[in-house]
């Protein structure tokens, strides 16, 4: 069984599936620093409204927002524990078609296709 892209990109089942499970993968782990992120810029400006004598109830409301944006932070990365481990069990038998998944996506990437280009 093959799936096509609207573009004419051929790939088998597994292949896809790897392809789109290591899509998610990426996509969550920068949610997850992007909520770090967010609590450490939420602090810093709480601290810095503190000392400049700022409203101390938006400073508590900042670091109420950073302490909630940390444990978002912490579901993600236990998500994506839960969900390696359903990866790793599913791949035992996909390992084939992992390795395809990644050797065409260097034949997609810029780097390669630049890197290509320079050797003609």
């Amino acid at each position: 069984m093959r799936f096509q892209c609207h573009v004419g990109h051929g790939w088998s089942w597994d292949a896809l599936l790897t392809h789109k499970s290591d899509q998610l993968e990426a996509a969550v782990w920068a949610a997850s620093r992007l909520f770090v992120e967010r609590a450490i810029l939420q602090r810093q400006i709480a601290s810095r409204l503190q000392r400049a004598n700022g409203d101390p109830a938006q400073a508590g409301q900042l670091d109420a927002l950073s302490q909630i944006d940390e444990r978002k932070s912490r579901e993600l990365q236990e998500m994506l524990g839960e969900l390696a481990l359903v990866a790793s069990e599913q791949q035992a038998g996909l390992a084939p078609a992992r390795e395809r998944s990644v050797a065409y996506e260097r034949q997609l990437s810029p780097v390669s296709r630049k890197e290509s280009s320079n050797a003609d």
